[in-house]
C-alpha cells in the first residue's frame, strides 16, 4: 500500500524530479561529460527513469529482459558519445539522491 503510493507519487512529480537533477548533473564538474549532450536528451533519459520505475520494479520476467535491453543500449551509447563508466554511474547515483 505504500509502497504503491510512493511510486505513485515519484512517477507524477518525474517531471519536477528530472528538472532539478538536470540541472545539478549538467552543473556538476564530477559529471562534465554530460554536457556534451543536449539539455532535452539528459531530461528525457531521467524522465523516463522516474516515469517507469514502477513498472521497473515489478516481478516480471519480460520487464526485466525490457530493462536491461534499455540499459545495455544505453550503456552503449554512452561509450559511444565518450561520457566516462563513472559519471554513468554518478548519475544513477544522482537519481536516487534526488528521489
Amino acid at each position: 500500500m505504500i509502497y504503491t503510493k510512493l511510486l505513485k507519487l515519484i512517477e507524477d512529480n518525474a517531471n519536477e524530479l528530472s528538472r532539478r537533477l538536470c540541472k545539478d548533473l549538467l552543473s556538476k564538474e564530477e559529471t562534465k561529460g554530460y554536457r556534451s549532450l543536449s539539455e532535452d536528451e539528459v531530461y528525457k533519459r531521467v524522465n523516463d527513469v522516474y516515469s517507469n520505475l514502477g513498472q521497473w520494479l515489478g516481478k516480471d520476467k519480460d520487464t526485466t529482459n525490457e530493462i536491461e535491453k534499455v540499459y545495455t543500449e544505453l550503456g552503449k551509447k554512452r561509450c559511444r558519445e565518450k561520457i566516462p563508466l563513472n559519471e554513468v554511474v554518478l548519475a544513477f547515483m544522482l537519481i536516487k539522491r534526488h528521489l
